[in-house]
């Protein structure tokens, strides 16, 4: 098994509605101008002159370069240039996708999201999940698929230990780019690059309060949602701990398959089910 050493990398980033801001200022002829440079967690200044915006790094970049920006794109800016925060790895193509100028972003992966953002943001996609379980100080929680770690981070900052795991290398790159991941690297969170159904049956027994399952989708990773692994979510679970699964909403005939068969398999390892809540399962060990 193997630990992963998070390390966050300091980037000047930007959005579209970002860059109209910049378009407005030099239509006003202003000389300097307030902006977020990280995805809406803090303000910088940035001075504006006949050629292009100038970041406090020093780089300058020319508007028309800039207002090439689609709605949606994260972009790097680096030596005088711009870059979109993706690529193609293993046939997949990953981006970080913006849903607003000062909002926590989702990761895009070959078009699927990996957040609900439809009249919801990312991180209170990440919140719910967290309260739905009812996190305390001093818990141990286990958080299956890291992503960009927003999960993770909410629990930690709760006063949870958090031991979390991801099985794609490309998926944690993204999150030391994202300044709304960077707290991954907090002392009492620890991540794992591996894959689950591996990284689970050697974890002890009655170990963890609180269990946050957010699997890709099943036909994706269908041992995720397996029998025998939910009796290793039973085995590492405290009694009286509770389990959070996320199931998504697929469409209304596949998502109620999707959850009998969830709750059946969950019921059979010995777990109680008790609602669902943030489109997701809750169950309880006895």
């Amino acid at each position: 098994m193997k630990r992963y050493t998070f390390r966050p990398k300091a980037a000047i980033l930007l959005v579209r509605e970002t860059v109209d801001v910049l378009k407005r200022a030099l239509g006003e002829k202003k000389a300097n101008v307030k902006i977020s440079l990280d995805l809406g967690l803090t303000k910088s200044e940035v001075k504006l002159n006949e050629s292009g915006v100038v970041f406090p790094d020093g780089s300058i970049v020319e508007l028309e370069i800039l207002d090439k920006m689609k709605t949606g794109d994260v972009c790097m800016v680096k030596e005088g240039n711009v870059f979109k925060v993706a690529f193609y790895a293993n046939g997949r193509y990953y981006r970080l996708l913006a849903v607003g100028p000062d909002r926590a972003p989702t990761l895009e992966v070959s078009g699927i999201h990996m957040h609900r953002i439809e009249n919801i943001t990312p991180w209170r996609d990440a919140l719910e999940k967290v309260r739905a379980l009812r996190v305390f100080d001093g818990a141990r929680i286990l958080d299956i698929g890291t992503g960009l770690g927003y999960t993770s981070i909410i629990a930690y900052r709760q006063g949870a230990e958090v031991t979390t795991v991801e099985i794609d290398p490309h998926v944690l790159e993204m999150a030391e780019v994202n300044p709304w991941s960077h707290e991954l690297a907090a002392p009492h969170i620890h991540l794992w690059l591996e894959n689950a159904a591996t990284l689970v049956p050697e974890l002890p027994k009655n170990h963890f309060h609180r269990i946050l399952h957010d699997p890709p989708r099943f036909a994706l990773a269908g041992e995720l949602y397996s029998k025998s692994f939910y009796d290793e979510l039973f085995r590492v679970l405290k009694p009286g701990g509770w389990l959070y699964h996320y199931v998504g909403d697929p469409g209304k005939w596949r998502r109620k398959k999707l959850v009998a068969g969830v709750n059946k398999r969950l019921k059979e390892a010995g777990f109680e089910t008790k609602k669902q809540v943030a489109a997701g399962i809750i169950a309880r060990k006895p």
